[in-house]
């Protein structure tokens, strides 16, 4: 029985997660038996990387001897955090009494992390790992991998997405009787990108004017994985692994007609979104769709391609575009969006002038004039109905002692003689009303 276990739990109700999200959750920490333990600290790891090796090729001697194999490596980080729990790295040995111990933490997925991938010679991994850290050594008690799905929306992906795409081919000669006017396939999409769960309806047409027997016509949905090494710090290489990840096969039975028309469909399946080197230096991922025309000889095989892209968001879906920023202004984007929402609002005085408005309908005649405040004739002068203030000018926040005193300003219009019959109309009648200024239009703070 180990004297220590950890697991981990994740605040995420999905099974996975995208670029620029946080994961939270909490570490559960078991010190089992009866006595305590010592131990010095306990970390949380959070590590992303992408990472692909494959063998060099040797080339074959006759009664040569085996040479030790060579690999292409290659390798990029996206985020290594290390975060402690308690303790440090040169922090004392702790006696941990035994219970359960629950520890809270919090990392964020980088904003230009792509998907987690894993193909024959490389992969894309993302893993929160614990560690305790004893007096002689450091073991790994917990590892979580996390998933990772790139929102790839296709509707921003290129303005000619939904445009029907073809392809055609030729056979350049017949093999043994090459007097036969050629085999030509012709295939077509109605557009280039889909998501998983969408149908490719795929419209093939074979011109065999040299009435040749035909065996079958074959649709493949091919995902192709490129990888990129160095070795021995020469010049990178790139090898190529094919998956046919759905596939199709419409048999012809020796049909040698001038003419042959077909549709096929391909389901997409659950798969990673396109991306290409410029996400990922190590790992590149492609689509296409294959049309084979098989002839009964096995000599006789005519191909064609269409290069498709596959993605997260539909081209029919109705969820709004969002604009996406660049990972390295994010936030000030955001901040600066929430400010101009704010400068939109209306202001105190604004909505003051509002309240008066609905209350005094005498200044809607007055706005219906069209006479433009900033025109007028304005200037500052201290406000005759309010009384002096004293202020400590050593402690301004305190509004005590008797050192100075002032009278906040305001800013004054004159206004022109077509609208002083509407003041007065709307003046009201007190025994202050002579003290009461023309129009107040807006404040501004006396400063000491």
């Amino acid at each position: 029985m180990n004297l220590v276990s950890c697991s981990l739990q994740l605040e995420h109700f999905s099974d996975s997660y995208r670029p620029g999200d946080v994961i939270k959750g909490f570490a559960v920490f078991n010190v089992n038996g009866s006595s305590p333990i010592l131990i010095k600290a306990l970390s949380i790891q959070f590590s992303g990387y992408a990472s692909c090796k494959w063998e060099k090729e040797q080339p074959k001697k006759k009664k040569a001897k085996p040479k030790p194999k060579e690999y292409y490596v290659n390798r990029e980080d996206y985020i290594f955090t290390k975060n402690y729990l308690f303790g440090s790295e040169d922090a004392n040995p702790k006696a941990i009494t035994p219970g359960i111990y629950n520890y809270n933490f919090m990392v964020q997925i980088p904003q230009n992390a792509p998907s987690t991938f894993n193909g024959a010679w490389g992969s894309i991994a993302y893993e929160l790992q614990v560690h305790a850290d004893y007096i002689s050594n450091v073991d790994c008690l917990c590892t979580s991998v996390i998933t990772v799905e790139q929102l790839k929306d296709l509707r921003r992906w290129a303005p000619n997405m939904e445009s029907p795409i073809e392809s055609t081919n030729r056979e350049t000669k017949p093999c043994l009787k090459f007097w036969r006017p050629p085999l030509q396939v012709y295939a077509n999409v109605p557009q280039s990108g889909y998501v998983p769960g969408e149908c490719i309806s795929v419209h093939v047409k074979v011109d065999n004017h040299g009435h040749v027997k035909l065996k079958d016509i074959t649709t493949k949905l091919n995902r192709i994985v490129t990888y990129k090494g160095s070795w021995k710090e020469k010049k990178p290489q790139e090898t190529r692994e094919v998956t046919a990840i759905a596939c199709n096969v419409y048999s012809c039975f020796g049909q040698s007609f001038t003419d042959i028309q077909h549709i096929q469909q391909l389901v997409v399946p659950q798969t990673v979104p396109t991306f290409e080197f410029s996400e990922c230096k190590c790992i590149s991922v492609t689509y296409e769709v294959e049309v084979s025309v098989c002839i009964q000889r096995k000599l006789r095989l005519l191909t064609t391609v269409i290069p498709i892209v596959v993605g997260s968001i539909s081209l029919r879906s109705d969820v709004k575009v969002v604009e996406e920023a660049p990972s390295s202004s994010h936030v000030s984007a955001i901040t600066v969006a929430r400010s101009m929402d704010e400068l939109n609002l209306p202001s105190s005085w604004e909505m003051r002038e509002q309240q008066q408005q609905q209350l005094h309908p005498n200044i809607q005649a007055m706005d219906q004039m069209s006479v433009s405040m900033t025109s007028l004739a304005s200037s500052f002068r201290e406000a005759d109905y309010m009384a002096a203030v004293k202020i400590n000018k050593k402690s301004k926040h305190n509004i005590t002692g008797d050192v100075s005193e002032f009278k906040p300003k305001y800013l004054y219009f004159d206004l022109p003689q077509e609208l002083q019959p509407h003041l007065e109309e709307d003046t009201p009648s007190t025994s202050h009303s002579q003290a009461r200024p023309t129009i107040i239009a807006k404040s501004t703070d006396a400063k000491c």
